[in-house]
């Protein structure tokens, strides 16, 4: 049964309490998720940013979005919050995020307006390195 069959068969109160849902999916993504203002600055983190990044969520509350990422991938990143913000859909774009004295990891960054709000937006960062991985085992084979 799908997803949704089962979720219209929970109890009322169950879906009453949409926060908690939220919260319960925010959570257990295993990409980055990160709310972000129009000036780049996180507001809220998922527990996916201290797994990857070795960042606890509450550390990222206030920092911009740009520090996360190589130096390189800035200008990037500022161009598609310019064009999300102006109601262009962007695409996705592989970008580094930069750990603290560590490798740079390969990541694939998206970035959509929540609705109903014209200056707040969810950043996903997805980690790339064990798809990259895989490509390279694949290669190797043949």
């Amino acid at each position: 049964m799908p997803l949704w069959g089962e979720l219209s068969e929970l109890p009322k109160t169950s879906l009453q309490n949409s926060k908690g849902l939220y919260e319960h999916l925010f959570d257990s993504s295993p990409d980055i998720l990160l709310i972000i203002d129009q000036d780049e600055i996180i507001e809220v983190a998922n527990v996916s940013s201290e797994e990857v990044l070795q960042i606890p969520p509450e550390d990222l509350r206030g920092q911009s979005v740009s520090g996360l990422l190589d130096s390189s991938n800035t200008s990037d990143f500022a161009l598609l919050l310019t064009g999300m913000a102006e109601g262009t859909d962007m695409p996705e774009v592989e970008v580094h995020a930069r750990i603290e004295s560590g490798p740079r990891l390969p990541m694939m960054l998206d970035i959509r307006q929540i609705e109903g709000s014209k200056d707040a937006f969810l950043v996903r960062l997805r980690d790339l390195r064990e798809i990259k991985a895989l490509g390279q085992e694949y290669r190797g084979l043949f």
